[in-house]
């Protein structure tokens, strides 16, 4: 969505500048003739315009109502954190690159997230109550790295090198199979009992204490795991942990589709979009549910039907006696 926004903003741009004709400027040319500006517009309108505008719609209307609650630490932060998750800046400069992104457009897209996020929590009016259930349930995440081999013979001998004094951050580098985390030397974040990682993964990390590994090659149907303990922190106070527990309440609800469209939706309607463009007017399907805000004709005129031509022939018969 994000790349058709930037796309549609940059040819808004060439559109508005330029223009020669009625036809708008020349953008290509061929022995066939000219594709003029004005061409490419109508095309790219009929094609994308709705979705194109949907999109802007939305982020307009998100931006206006919680733009000044959204600040620029809550979206380096929020990066910061993608970007220790897959290793660091390098790692995941290559990672945006694959994606064909750059870190502009990965922090508009985190805003943007960050928006959608305060839509959720005002449609569901998060309370006090649900916040507490939640901490109830809620279990701080275990920070642990491992290495990931094939053969448990080898995993004896990764043990046993680690006893010797080896690092274990090297030793991830050099053996390590788990392309998924080897580039962040390893590590594996999870909460207990979320079925982030398998069971067996998970009991053996919880029987470690910060700063130890596993004595004995743990078995899962991926390989043989050598387990590291890096932060196990205990459970704070509701207070304490208020913040985190109102965040992860908050991602909860974000994974509900349904929920963010909803959420979407109470805030267009309170926006009082309005399209001036009839062939544009589908872009509010997606957001209001209906695909026109056109004047709808008055509810209570009634409208009468032709009569059949059975009808009709009893009431000539009806007349004539």
């Amino acid at each position: 969505m994000k790349k058709i926004l930037t796309g549609a903003v940059l040819f808004s741009a060439l559109i508005l500048s330029g223009c020669t004709n009625d036809q708008g400027e020349t953008v290509a040319s061929t022995e066939a003739g000219k594709v003029y500006s004005t061409e490419l517009y109508e095309e790219m309108k009929s094609r994308y315009g709705a979705q194109t505008l949907q999109a802007i719609l939305i982020e307009e209307v998100l931006e206006h109502r919680y733009g000044d609650q959204v600040t620029e630490e809550d979206v380096d932060a929020l990066v910061q954190e993608n970007v220790d998750s897959a290793g660091g800046e390098e790692q995941f400069e290559m990672y945006l690159a694959a994606q064909g992104q750059t870190m502009d457009t990965i922090k508009e897209s985190t805003r943007l997230s960050l928006l959608i996020a305060e839509a959720v929590k005002e449609y569901d009016g998060v309370t006090e109550e649900e916040l507490e259930a939640h901490y109830e349930e809620w279990t701080p995440e275990l920070t642990t790295s491992h290495i990931l081999v094939e053969d448990e013979e080898e995993a004896e001998e990764i043990i046993a090198q680690l006893n010797d004094g080896a690092d274990f951050t090297e030793m991830v580098q050099e053996h390590s199979t788990d392309t998924g985390s080897v580039q962040n030397d390893g590590r594996v974040t999870f909460a207990p009992g979320s079925d982030t990682v398998v069971k067996e993964y998970e009991d053996a990390a919880m029987a470690l204490e910060e700063g130890e590994y596993t004595e004995e090659p743990v078995e899962s149907a991926f390989g043989y795991h050598i387990i590291y303990m890096n932060e196990k922190p205990e459970k704070g106070t509701y207070e304490e942990e208020k913040e985190q527990i109102e965040k992860d309440y908050v991602e909860s609800l974000m994974t509900d589709q349904e929920t963010i469209q909803e959420a979407i939706k109470m805030v267009a309607e309170e926006s009082n979009i309005i399209i001036e463009d009839e062939e544009l007017t589908a872009a509010l399907t997606g957001i209001l549910g209906t695909e026109s805000n056109s004047e709808e004709s008055d509810s209570d005129e009634s409208v009468e039907e032709e009569p059949t031509e059975e009808e009709t022939a009893e009431q000539e018969e009806s007349s004539a006696e």
